[in-house]
């Protein structure tokens, strides 16, 4: 089933929804229906926003459980209830076949070997390709590793004939991708949660913000 998540704090479908192999770049059931929750401040050990320099790689099908996990942890930077998370994981979880397929783009970010970010892309249709999750540990926030994820995964959706990137996006990320250059394109349902709608927006991957490339690992 086609899942719609995205996030630099991503998104779960319902409340959360922010190729040159190896070129790198340096830079549940639920018991009972959930209530709203609304979203708390970041929970966080970062102590610093200072830019950090990762490695930004192609990930491999072998990444997958990793990155599954990763996108839990980040999921989970906004103090949802345990529940609540439950109820995101097989949403959340990313296969192997999307880490493998043409119709799909995943960069990871690693410093030294430890994998703290990736951004994976689905194409939609020719000329469109769709956010399907932007995740950062929650360590390493604020730290310009979604704009590296986000600016590479563009470069190379155009390289594949993309020139939009949609994005269905929790409210919470709306900023960063507004920031990134994406305009607002109204709303998508939920496919979670009843009545619920999400932002949608769309970036032009010849706008500055999708351009501006990291530069390259010497």
């Amino acid at each position: 089933m086609r899942r719609r998540w995205s996030a630099a704090a991503a998104s779960c479908t319902d409340w959360a929804r922010a190729s040159h192999a190896d070129d790198g770049v340096t830079m549940p059931a639920m018991p009972a229906p959930m209530t709203r929750q609304q979203p708390r401040r970041p929970v966080t050990g970062a102590t610093s926003h200072r830019a950090i320099a990762a490695t930004i790689l192609r990930a491999r099908p072998a990444d997958a459980r990793s990155l599954s996990a990763l996108a839990m942890r980040s999921k989970s930077l906004w103090g949802y209830l345990t529940r609540f998370l439950a109820a995101c994981r097989a949403e959340l979880r990313v296969s192997p076949s999307a880490l493998a397929g043409r119709d799909h783009i995943c960069v990871v970010a690693r410093i030294g070997t430890a994998v703290v970010g990736f951004c994976l892309l689905t194409r939609d249709a020719e000329r469109t390709w769709e956010v399907d999750g932007l995740f950062v540990d929650p360590a390493r926030i604020r730290r310009g590793i979604g704009r590296s994820l986000l600016r590479a995964a563009c470069h190379r959706a155009l390289r594949a004939g993309a020139r939009t990137l949609s994005i269905q996006s929790d409210p919470h990320a709306e900023g960063f991708y507004r920031a990134m250059g994406a305009e607002p394109a109204g709303s998508r349902a939920s496919a979670s949660i009843h009545g619920r709608r999400l932002p949608l927006l769309q970036l032009r991957l010849d706008a500055p913000g999708a351009r501006s490339r990291p530069h390259q690992r010497a």
